[in-house]
């Protein structure tokens, strides 16, 4: 069936798929920024996604097509073959963890013999039923990945089933022009913060759990949206912290400004690929305290990662003593 194809006017047609759009995260940022540098230089960018919903438009010089969906196994479920036919890329890069995106688009390249690129930026779901299901995909990843000829790309060596012909490459690179270091540390208005979306797998409660035991009046931020953000809200409440501010959603070039009102980013993840925000907090000269999960340990400093709730209250005690 002919997609788009006639309409072609010049360099190639490209199609991020996505599980997420405008949606903070580091797949998502990675993602979006791939697809602007992409149409800066003459091609033609698609972006399939599940959020917003609603009829495609162009952002940005990227047209962005938001499919409905429904939940299953902690994980969007959208019919992306039917757009993938009326588009008709040229390449389909797929932003794995996103399993049901990345069925369509390997059925897709391998029966109209396009050109498949997968980033493995993390394993699918955190539910216990996700965690089955992930080891049905790694079972068939290696099959499948070798089936359709794709390229595939880790976003480091700790995640994934390692494939022969694969490479590890930094897909998220910090523009240190806007990330840096602006206000002094001991200048910065917020003791801790948090930089992400608000889900129970990132565990943002562990945070203002851990501050309260330690210093009700710690100056905390929390940069970002998801489904969690009104109950965290109620729990900052209830455990009586008196200086929290819970921001929304941030444009991603307006970051650098919140990073630099940072003492020390706080990331308590169950899973991570390798985390945008440590390596943008960094650029910022922020301290960074996280969980050893993905790629986190070869960014983060052994004495800096925690397990639990008790070890990161020792370290927020220490980096409440410290300036």
């Amino acid at each position: 069936m002919p997609g788009r194809r006639a309409e072609k006017t010049g360099g190639l047609r490209i199609v991020h798929i996505v599980r997420y759009w405008h949606h903070y995260g580091g797949v998502e940022t990675v993602a979006e920024e791939l697809a602007k540098k992409q149409a800066k230089e003459g091609h033609e960018v698609h972006v399939v996604t599940t959020l917003p919903t609603g009829k495609p438009k162009k952002v940005l010089g990227v047209t962005v097509h938001s499919l409905p969906y429904y939940v299953l196994f902690n994980e969007p479920v959208y019919r992306v073959y039917p757009e993938l036919v009326e588009i008709d890329p040229d390449i389909i890069h797929e932003h794995y963890p996103n399993p049901w995106g990345f069925l369509w688009a390997w059925l897709y390249a391998v029966l109209h013999k396009k050109k498949l690129r997968i980033t493995y930026h993390a394993q699918a779901g955190s539910s216990t039923l996700a965690a089955v299901l992930n080891r049905i995909f790694d079972l068939l990843f290696y099959p499948m990945v070798l089936m359709a000829r794709a390229e595939l790309i880790y976003t480091h060596s700790r995640i994934g089933p390692k494939i022969p012909g694969s490479r590890v490459e930094l897909s998220q690179p910090v523009d240190t022009r806007k990330f840096r270091p602006i206000v002094p540390l001991e200048k910065r208005e917020y003791d801790i913060g948090y930089v992400g979306r608000l889900t129970k797998l990132k565990r943002v409660d562990w945070i203002l759990k851990a501050a309260a035991k330690v210093n009700k009046e710690m100056k905390i931020i929390i940069i970002g949206d998801g489904p969690e953000k009104e109950n965290l809200e109620k729990l900052a409440k209830e455990l009586g912290l008196k200086h929290i501010k819970f921001t929304g959603r941030v444009k991603h070039e307006e970051l650098p400004k919140y990073y630099n009102q940072i003492k020390t980013l706080v990331l308590p993840s169950k899973k991570e690929g390798l985390p945008v925000s440590i390596l943008e907090a960094k650029a910022c000269g922020c301290r960074v305290l996280a969980t050893p999960v993905g790629g986190v340990p070869d960014i983060v400093e052994k004495a800096s990662l925690f397990k639990g709730m008790t070890r990161l209250q020792e370290l927020l005690t220490k980096e409440k003593e410290e300036p």
